[in-house]
């Protein structure tokens, strides 16, 4: 799909004529395929189901210049409007879940709700302290500050496993490290890992111009969840977020779930997606 001058891959499920589309973002360092298990249970409930590749991600285009969390949110709502899809609701996981936030403050006309998925409120997060940066998932945080390295990190895959082993539910690590061949492969592409990189980066230090943006409230209905056993994000992260929204608020945490929800727990996040979906009107202008 071709949208704001970008090649953008796309996982298109359910029903063309359906009265509400679902948009999927994924989380850092994956592409669509993270929603593999969530797309037929949202799907097969009767919504038109669109899981994008980010731009950097997957198969879309990788940037030319360093991307801002306002061209991201931009790519998502131009390629919405190339499809001919007049309302829809879009669902972010992490770095999408920011995304998701920024579509949330841009208030497309075309915009029902907004789901975040283990993503506070880009503007909310409050300073970590020294204990939680020498924490587990701490740690890899401050590893992913390192330009260099952390780029090596991902071209060798050692990357995607750590972001894994320290975020998800320990539960949940074996199986997910297993199923990790499809996005190590997506990062071989040449200037995929530098690309990826960029992209977080952009959600993680914000520009001006994103800062301004996500001052805006939200106006539709937002729903927050995360996993329990995220060590990423925690739950003081997600305090303010309420702040943020003059429609409808509501917060949901998946027990036994770490940092990815769309993997660690799909049917819970699910029912959780289509109960939101259920309640939210159609938008009137």
């Amino acid at each position: 799909m071709s949208a704001a001058g970008a090649s953008f891959h796309v996982a298109d499920a359910g029903p063309d004529d359906a009265e509400h589309t679902v948009v999927l973002l994924h989380d850092f360092p994956f592409f669509w395929w993270s929603w593999r298990e969530v797309v037929p249970l949202l799907s097969g409930a009767g919504h038109r189901v669109l899981a994008l590749d980010l731009r950097g991600f997957g198969s879309s285009d990788l940037q030319r210049d360093d991307p801002d969390l306002t061209q991201l949110a931009r790519d998502v709502t131009a390629v919405v409007s190339a499809m001919g899809i007049a309302q829809f609701s879009v669902v972010g996981t992490g770095l999408g879940g920011a995304v998701a936030w920024m579509i949330g403050a841009q208030d497309p006309v075309s915009l029902r709700s907004v789901t975040t998925v283990a993503a506070p409120h880009p503007l909310g997060r409050p300073p970590r302290s020294v204990r939680s940066v020498l924490s587990r998932g701490g740690l890899l945080d401050l590893r992913l500050e390192v330009p260099l390295r952390r780029v090596r990190l991902l071209e060798n895959g050692r990357l995607v496993d750590g972001v894994i082993r320290q975020w998800a539910a320990p539960g949940n690590r074996s199986e997910l490290l297993a199923r990790t061949g499809p996005y190590k492969a997506a990062l071989t592409r040449p200037f995929a890992a530098s690309a990826a990189i960029d992209s977080f980066s952009a959600a993680r230090h914000l520009s001006l111009a994103a800062r301004r943006a996500l001052a805006t409230p939200v106006v539709v209905p937002v729903l927050s969840v995360r996993g329990a056993q995220d060590t990423s994000v925690r739950p003081a992260d997600f305090h303010g977020d309420p702040r943020w929204v003059q429609g409808r608020f509501s917060a949901r945490s998946l027990p036994g779930c770490g940092h990815f929800p769309p993997e660690e727990s799909p049917e819970e996040l699910s029912s959780e997606i289509l109960r939101h979906l259920a309640q939210v009107p159609p938008r009137e202008h």
